[in-house]
């Protein structure tokens, strides 16, 4: 064997290698830091679940454990990442998996971390897409259905959800943003305000039952709960889009490329948010 065939096959190996560290972290939409811990999860090309990634924060990225979990969303265009949050041991998600069986109605779910990330080596993927379809909803999807109910014709149609002390849920359609929140008995609508979105955004917990979005181009914006109306409140300077980090431990919001997230999946989360993040004003 020639020093040279040697060299191609050393270098096709590492390209390899490289290409599938790189693929394992394509992370929807936002990373949960909690206790220590960080979770995040990434969607399957083909069966549409969702694989969670927890760790410490003082591990390694390429060290955590990955497990297939109940949730999932859909692979249409134009994109909407995983809406999910995370309190404790309760996941809240949107299971929004292309399917005749997974009822848009019961799509928000309140799922056990502990519990539905141990292993179950006898389980299929369509075991697990199953089940995600017929665990029980936190409470009806009425602001989806209200949004069709005011117009059924989706255009630059996007949403996201957040678990606090109550859950939000926004859905932008044909340019008007609808803000809800659910406080445990009933859905109601805070708000109605014009937008010019044509991708994803992501809400953010801003403290003190004070809210935030997030745009996919990393664009900040404050929703005033006094004269309901978004205000921007930080341009970013990159045409990329970003990633949210949450850290619930200290309160704080991050950005940070995806990119810098793949070349450094051997640093720790702690790593990266001192290097590579920019930190919101909440």
């Amino acid at each position: 064997m020639t020093k040279r065939f040697i060299y191609f096959i050393f270098l096709f190996t590492a390209i390899v290698l490289s290409f599938s560290v790189r693929a394992q972290f394509r992370i929807d939409r936002k990373i949960i830091i909690q206790n220590n811990q960080f979770y995040f999860f990434t969607i399957d090309a083909e069966h549409q679940l969702a694989t969670i990634f927890t760790g410490s924060v003082k591990q390694k990225i390429n060290k955590a454990s990955k497990r297939l979990f109940p949730i999932g969303r859909s692979l249409d265009d134009p994109l909407i990442p995983l809406c999910f949050d995370i309190n404790g041991d309760e996941f809240v998600g949107i299971n929004w998996i292309l399917s005749s069986t997974n009822s848009r109605y019961d799509a928000i779910k309140k799922i056990s971390i502990k519990e539905w990330s141990k292993y179950r080596s006898e389980w299929s993927v369509e075991d697990w897409a199953q089940v995600s379809f017929d665990l029980p909803s936190l409470t009806a999807n009425i602001p989806w259905e209200q949004m069709l109910e005011a117009n059924n014709v989706l255009e630059n149609c996007f949403f996201d959800l957040i678990k606090t002390d109550q859950t939000t849920m926004a859905i932008c359609n044909q340019n008007k943003l609808r803000i809800n929140r659910y406080d445990g008995t009933k859905w109601k609508l805070l708000a109605t305000v014009p937008v010019s979105f044509t991708q994803y955004f992501t809400l953010v917990d801003r403290g003190r039952g004070k809210i935030g979005l997030l745009d996919a181009q990393g664009d900040f914006y404050h929703f005033n709960d006094q004269n309901y109306d978004l205000r921007l409140v930080r341009k970013n300077t990159s045409a990329k889009s970003q990633l949210l980090i949450v850290n619930k431990d200290n309160g704080k919001n991050y950005i940070i490329s995806p990119e810098a997230i793949q070349a450094g999946t051997f640093n720790t989360i702690t790593q990266l948010i001192n290097e590579s993040a920019i930190e919101l004003n909440n």
